[in-house]
């Protein structure tokens, strides 16, 4: 069993540790560079998790296994939307059920904040993510060419959304 809550500032060091192995293993799938992640001082992670919009996926020993962000919008006119990343699991988490778990639970908590729309990018080439997140609701909506370079290499991404059931809706 695994549960979900969103990060704060004494999670610190076990999300830094899971961005270092997540940009090293999969520099793609992130915007930061591991090495613009090993720079990040102790007091930056913090404050970046003070926000509220990371969240993380715990193990019942209380290990942190997954990350993800979930941004919610201030503007009035982009309030029904929300997007999610990065989405991040350990090799260990893959393929066990728990990505399902905590992107059920990412959308749950952007339903109750009024969200209509979920909204990533996930790489273009990364077939295993986006079948995933097919599964999971997710239509393709469109292509950003050139999104991200990695080690000067173009790497397009896929814009995915998915439209979210009023909490209690299917009850």
């Amino acid at each position: 069993m695994t549960r979900v809550r969103p990060l704060d500032p004494g999670d610190a060091a076990a999300w830094f540790t899971l961005m270092c192995e997540g940009t090293q293993a999969h520099p793609e799938a992130f915007l930061l560079s591991f090495d613009e992640v090993a720079e990040m001082t102790p007091e930056r992670v913090e404050s970046a998790l003070a926000r509220g919009n990371t969240y993380g996926l715990f193990t019942d020993e209380g290990a942190l296994i997954g990350h993800a962000g979930l941004h919610l919008w201030d503007l009035e006119r982009l309030r029904h939307r929300a997007d999610i990343g990065p989405f991040y699991l350990t090799a260990s988490a893959r393929g066990t059920g728990a990505a399902k778990v905590f992107l059920d639970a990412l959308a749950e908590a952007a339903a109750l904040a009024g969200v209509v729309w979920l909204d990533l990018w996930v790489d273009g080439e990364n077939r295993r993510a986006r079948a995933f997140y097919a599964r999971e609701g997710f239509v393709e909506i469109g292509r950003r060419q050139d999104a991200i370079r990695v080690e000067g290499v173009s790497r397009d991404d896929v814009l995915m959304t998915r439209r979210l059931e009023a909490p209690g809706a299917g009850d």
